[in-house]
């Protein structure tokens, strides 16, 4: 996912997808849970990946009141789109003041790899 300031992020919510919010800043992170397996002799045999997924933050200026309403109805857990990625909501932020409406919406995308 690439993400470039001021440019207009197209964002999926449920089955309807906005195009009203401008990208100020995102970021992404990769982890994952990684235990040891150790062999009867106490030394490390191999590791065991589990829990991988990609954390994505996107923050932008709401451009649409649709998008605003939409937005609101929001909960963790709930899957979104940004820009044809799948995501599940971990967090949403939104602030509201005369200027401008902003949000940052903190998501998850589990990965997983072949065996």
């Amino acid at each position: 996912m690439a993400l470039q300031k001021g440019t207009s992020v197209v964002v999926g919510f449920g089955n309807i997808t906005y195009t009203g919010i401008l990208a100020q800043s995102g970021g992404r992170k990769n982890s994952a849970t990684m235990d040891k397996i150790k062999s009867e002799t106490a030394g490390t045999v191999t590791y065991l990946i589990t829990n991988q997924k990609k954390e994505i933050t996107v923050t932008g200026v709401i451009t649409g009141a649709g998008t605003i309403a939409a937005i609101r109805a929001l909960a963790p857990g709930d899957v979104v789109t940004i820009d044809s990625v799948a995501c599940y909501i971990l967090d949403i932020d939104m602030k509201l003041s005369a200027k401008q409406a902003e949000v940052t919406l903190n998501l998850v995308k589990p990965t997983y790899t072949a065996s």
